[in-house]
Parts: structure tokens; C-alpha cells; sequence
């Protein structure tokens, strides 16, 4: 998962695998970012969630489901209901993986004035505590797997 291009309130966040990427625009309108971080606790805490984008023209679904034999590894399908095609990435992966590679990105990206310059300026001014954008929860998570 990595960032490109805030702009305004828009930012790209893009998802790529081998050599299939998704590219969503998210928009400071709907900041999609707080949910993120929530969905991502739940996987550190052994749940299978779902989580939508919203991008202010179409619903992203980042739909997970475990596999009984194993609960570490996870099956990630990102669907858009009003797109073609719908399923935009199936991926299977383990749970410690996702929630590292998501959080490492957003953690990574927030800490850039482009992050600060280019979205949270964008956001109201009581959503503008860039501490939402940051979980102990998955810092010790993810200290405690390595």
C-alpha cells in the first residue's frame, strides 16, 4: 500500500500485488483513514471485518474472510458494487502482513507535511488532530510479532 498526489483534499492510495494494483481516491470529505485504523485493530484482534471507502461517487469494499484451518491467513477481496469489474483485487494473505503493510504506510505517510500540507487542512478544524491517525494498539501488535 503506498500514497500518491494529495491534492486539495484527494489523495491516492494505491494497492498493488504482483502485478495487479487498485488505485482509490479518497477524499478528506469522507477520510476514510480513522475507519482504517479501527478495521485494522479489529484484524490485530483476530476478527475478519469488513471496511468501505468512500471516494464521494462510489463505495469501495475491502471484504475479509479467514480460513477455518488457519486464522492467520486471510482472504482480502476489494469489490466497487457500482464498477466493472467488481472484484478490483482477490488477494490471500497472512493477517500480520496486511495489518503491517497497511499501518506502516499510513503511519510512514502521515508524517509528511505533504500528508499535513495537503489533507488535513482540508479537514474541519476539530478533525485536524493528527493523533487519530496513529493506534498503540497496532504499534504493540506489531512489536510483539517481530
Amino acid at each position: 500500500m503506498l500514497f500518491r498526489s494529495p491534492a486539495h483534499g484527494w489523495l491516492d492510495l494505491i494497492l498493488k500485488t504482483g502485478k495487479d494494483r487498485v488505485f482509490i481516491t479518497t477524499s478528506a470529505v469522507y477520510d476514510p483513514y480513522p475507519n482504517m485504523l479501527a478495521w485494522l485493530e479489529a484484524i490485530a484482534e483476530g476478527h475478519a471485518l469488513t471496511m468501505v471507502i468512500n471516494d464521494e461517487s462510489d463505495d469501495y469494499h475491502f471484504q475479509l474472510t479467514t480460513q477455518t484451518q488457519n486464522p492467520e491467513w486471510l482472504h482480502l477481496t476489494i469489490t466497487a458494487p457500482f464498477q466493472r469489474p467488481l472484484n478490483l483485487l482477490e488477494i490471500k494473505i497472512r493477517r500480520f502482513d496486511l495489518v503491517q503493510q497497511f499501518y506502516s504506510a499510513l503511519h510512514q505517510y502521515v508524517g509528511t507535511q505533504a500528508f499535513v500540507d495537503h489533507w488535513l487542512e482540508y479537514l474541519d478544524l476539530d478533525d485536524q488532530d493528527i493523533s487519530k491517525y496513529q493506534s498503540e494498539k497496532l504499534k504493540r501488535y506489531l512489536a510483539d510479532k517481530i
